[in-house]
């Protein structure tokens, strides 16, 4: 249960001589950590049963005592630190009563919830086994709860499953820093996931890797910085556990993703593990050879990106930027081909070539493209305006503006046409841009139909037909 801060003013007199601006004493038993973000959080190194009030060092392993306790409670609420005695006091005698083993290493973290129900106080928790990397509870617990399971279909393997538990454990390493140790061997094995990712990076254009090559140097330049703070003996500084958690916690939770170590593993970023192929409703297929086929081209991105409905931000952001870059050079050419009809209509004898009153048809054809110029211009702006921060966004706020888009019925193909109406106004402008005495459009006609044949010669010969390749060693660079 979060808190929040008092709006009012206040006036804070510190006494003469003060020196010391600790927090307030703890209850008793407990300790107070600040997390590096700034987070408060308590602990409760347990030496003394509530209930017996006795200690042992048997007695961890008979069920009646309780782990190290963790919990960002405000303690300092006796009310609250009464509920988490309660807590406590009724955790310890359902451990005791059901004879359950609690081993050593092992932590259990308290939290205050409201019951959406009947609105009471209930108290959530959950232990962490540090030998296992794991988290685990005394009740059934319904994977349904963890809001990544949510976003997977299939999981049937346990083996699957504990990929996110595994990425849970260390999530709460990083939100309570004082929990973990580190050591050498937990700083190795995230240096070789990061040199893996990035040999595959470099080597491979739809690595599963979440993060590019310039994000994961640095990585390994900081955890190669943390190796040597940690060979010196600095095991315990919480910046570094917390830094080691959470980089832990992105990459074991990609396995969770892509069904690591399960029959069906996705190999490559783009590839469905469900073998599905996106459906398509017969809008696009209307609209898309009025827009020149652009919507196309970007709805095959968009499902790439989407793939079984994760993202990636490597391919968001790569997709982006390239949008942006485009829109700006239609932007470009459109204001070219702008001046260029008001420049055709500001020719006096563009007005004395019709024969009857009112505008001739090459006037009036460069109306139109005036009017698609501008369009391509106006939209232009409007989506770079729109998407010049997007490049930057996580692959949560990614996935959370794909995820809306998906949600209409039409799904990504409505971004895919809002996308491509740039480039297919100004291509109407490029069309509607012509002259309409006979002898001229014959003459351009002909320049139109050498010129068409010598860029579907191009395209021709640079197509490139993709041949099975059945060496299985082959590793394309």
């Amino acid at each position: 249960m979060k808190e929040n801060s008092s709006p009012s003013r206040t006036d804070y007199w510190i006494d003469p001589l003060t020196i010391s601006f600790r927090p307030d004493h703890c209850p008793d038993s407990w300790l107070t950590y600040v997390h590096p973000e700034g987070a408060r959080y308590f602990v409760c190194e347990r030496k003394v049963s509530p209930c017996t009030g006795n200690y042992h060092d048997a007695m961890i392993y008979s069920g009646c005592l309780l782990p190290r306790i963790f919990t960002d409670i405000n303690l300092y609420d006796p009310d609250k630190l009464e509920l988490i005695t309660k807590f406590m006091v009724d955790m310890e005698d359902y451990i005791r009563a059901k004879g359950i083993n609690i081993h050593a290493n092992v932590d259990l973290v308290f939290d205050l919830r409201r019951d959406p129900d009947n609105g009471d106080i209930c108290c959530a928790y959950y232990f962490a086994s540090h030998d296992d990397r794991s988290i685990f509870w005394l009740d059934d617990f319904n994977s349904i709860y963890l809001d990544r399971c949510n976003e997977v279909n299939g999981v049937t393997e346990q083996s699957h499953i504990g990929h996110e538990i595994e990425a849970q454990y260390w999530y709460h390493c990083q939100l309570f820093p004082t929990c973990l140790e580190m050591t050498e061997d937990i700083i190795d094995e995230l240096r070789d996931i990061l040199i893996y990712c990035l040999g595959d990076t470099m080597t491979s254009p739809t690595a599963n890797s979440p993060y590019g090559v310039t994000e994961l140097e640095p990585m390994l330049t900081l955890a190669n910085t943390i190796r040597k703070s940690v060979k010196k003996g600095q095991r315990g500084h919480p910046g570094s556990v917390c830094s080691i958690g959470r980089f832990m916690y992105i990459f074991v939770q990609q396995r969770f993703y892509n069904f690591h170590g399960q029959p069906g593993a996705r190999l490559e970023r783009e590839k469905s593990v469900y073998g599905r192929k996106p459906k398509r409703t017969p809008l696009v297929a209307l609209l898309s050879p009025l827009l020149f086929f652009a919507p196309d081209i970007h709805l095959t991105s968009l499902e790439k990106i989407w793939g079984d409905g994760l993202v990636s931000k490597v391919s968001w952001t790569i997709f982006i930027e390239k949008l942006n870059t485009e829109w700006q050079e239609f932007i470009l050419y459109s204001t070219v081909l702008l001046n260029a009809n008001v420049a055709f209509l500001a020719i006096q004898s563009v007005d004395e070539s019709s024969e009857n009153a009112g505008r001739s048809p090459a006037q009036i054809s460069s109306y139109v493209s005036i009017i698609a110029s501008i369009g391509s211009i106006i939209l232009g702006l409007l989506l770079i305006r729109k998407n010049r921060s997007k490049a930057r966004d996580s692959s949560g706020d990614a996935w959370r503006f794909l995820r809306s888009q998906k949600h209409n019925k039409t799904g990504l193909e409505t971004l895919a046409i809002l996308y491509g109406l740039p480039y297919a106004l100004l291509m109407w402008a490029l069309m509607c841009l012509t002259a309409s005495n006979l002898s001229v459009r014959m003459l351009v006609g002909s320049a139109w139909l050498a010129i068409g044949a010598l860029i579907l010669w191009c395209i021709m010969t640079s197509w490139e037909t993709k041949l099975p390749d059945h060496r299985w060693y082959r590793i394309d660079v």
